[in-house]
């Protein structure tokens, strides 16, 4: 589990998988001094949480790293994700 203080830039809309697993982003930029722009991402009843707020907010972000890896073509690939599941002003 981590928490970061960010400013957000942007919220996605909310997609919908042929599976009905439902998905939303948002990119924001980190409070340090020298800021990261992240991708953080929202899942199932978790994609309502961007709701409660808007684009230039600074907030608290709780979230896991989840992170898988795929051998393609005899290549390994690595793919992580940051996971958002709670938001604090």
């Amino acid at each position: 589990m981590f928490k970061l203080r960010v400013e957000i830039k942007e919220i996605w809309k909310t997609e919908t998988l042929q599976n009905g697993f439902e998905k939303r982003f948002a990119v924001v930029q980190t409070l340090e001094q020298y800021p990261q722009t992240l991708k953080m991402e929202f899942t199932q009843n978790n994609v309502n949480l961007l709701d409660q707020v808007q684009s230039g907010e600074l907030v608290y972000m709780t979230f896991n790293v989840k992170g898988n890896r795929i051998q393609k073509d005899g290549k390994d690939m690595f793919f992580q994700s940051l996971n958002v599941w709670k938001i604090e002003r």
